[in-house]
């Protein structure tokens, strides 16, 4: 499935959310990329994405949806569900 133009927004913002991080050179991270094999990304650094990727997008992401994502394009697919979702405050 290609990504749409939004998901491309969304993707450019949380791979350099990732970039600043982990300190891997954003040419490095594509939207397939696995976060725990490829990217190498160990816990610290993804409670701290998840932190800025909230900040990025304006939603509060459940701990237990983090812990399920494979890759970039699964946090994307989160990020849209709560930005559609009515319950989505960001306090």
């Amino acid at each position: 499935m290609n990504p749409s133009e939004k998901d491309i927004e969304q993707f450019i913002i949380i791979r350099d959310i990732i970039s600043k991080v982990t300190k891997i050179n954003k040419d490095e991270i594509m939207i397939n990329s696995r976060l725990y094999e490829e990217l190498k990304v160990d816990p610290f650094y993804s409670a701290e994405i998840k932190l800025l990727i909230e900040e990025a997008f304006h939603v509060a992401i459940n701990d237990i949806e983090v812990m399920n994502v494979a890759n970039i394009r699964d946090i994307i697919e989160i990020v849209n569900e709560y930005l559609q979702s009515p319950d989505s405050d960001f306090d």
